[in-house]
Order: structure tokens, then sequence, then C-alpha cells
């Protein structure tokens, strides 16, 4: 198990995950030797720009953490809390939200195209998903 740094337990296994900022010629912020950062804590981290499409992040820890410009196409964040984190400009084309927590998620320009979310996602108040579509 990989434990400390923020990820809590992680199995390891041959996969790598690796965080790149996509505006500066794919610079790896971060590279861990997991499967995925199912259960990962992230909380107040800052990831703008990074590149998380087709991740999986299930019940990952997002709270205020800075996803400003983040790729997170077709990740799966199922019951992952993004409470309070900046998704400006973020891209979560196709992403899985189902039962996510977005309460205070600033999600001014983010791409929602094709996002699937259900009864038990939460949007930050007054925020409609069907009209951000």
């Amino acid at each position: 198990m990989l434990q400390g740094l923020g990820f809590g337990e992680l199995p390891v296994t041959l996969g790598v995950v690796e965080i790149r900022h996509r505006r500066t010629d794919g610079v790896v912020l971060l590279r861990v030797n997991v499967a995925s950062l199912d259960n990962a804590d992230l909380s107040g981290t800052t990831l703008r720009g990074a590149s998380l499409g087709g991740a999986s992040c299930i019940r990952t820890r997002f709270r205020r953490a800075d996803l400003e410009g983040a790729d997170l196409s077709g990740a799966n964040l199922r019951d992952a809390d993004l409470r309070d984190a900046v998704l400006w400009n973020a891209d979560l084309s196709e992403a899985n939200l189902s039962g996510a927590d977005l309460s205070g998620a600033i999600l001014l320009g983010t791409n929602l195209t094709g996002v699937r979310f259900d009864h038990a996602t939460r949007w930050p108040e007054g925020f409609d998903p069907c009209q951000a579509k």
C-alpha cells in the first residue's frame, strides 16, 4: 500500500497515473504508481490545467481543490467530494458525476457536455445542470 502524501491507502500496481499540466508542454506535476486515484485525498491541492481525462477518481476528495482549466473529460468521479472546488473553465465532458458533491463549487465556463449525474449528485445552490449541458 502507498500511504502518505494525502493519498490515504492506495494499492500499488503496475499502472502509472500522471497528472500533467496541459498548458506547459505536458510538464508532469505528479506521477503515482497506482491503478487509480480512487479514495485519494487531494483536498486543497492546486491542480490547475491538470490532465486527468479518463481517470478513475471514485470517492476522491477534491474539496477546495483548484482545478481551473483541468481536463477531467471522461473521468469517473462517482461519489467524489468536489465541495468548494474551483472548476472554472474545466472540461468535465462525458464525466460520471453520479453521487458527486459539487456544493459550493465554481463552475463558470465548465464544459458539462454529456456529463452523467443522478438524483444523489449535489450541485451549487441555484445551479441547473440540465441548462448547463
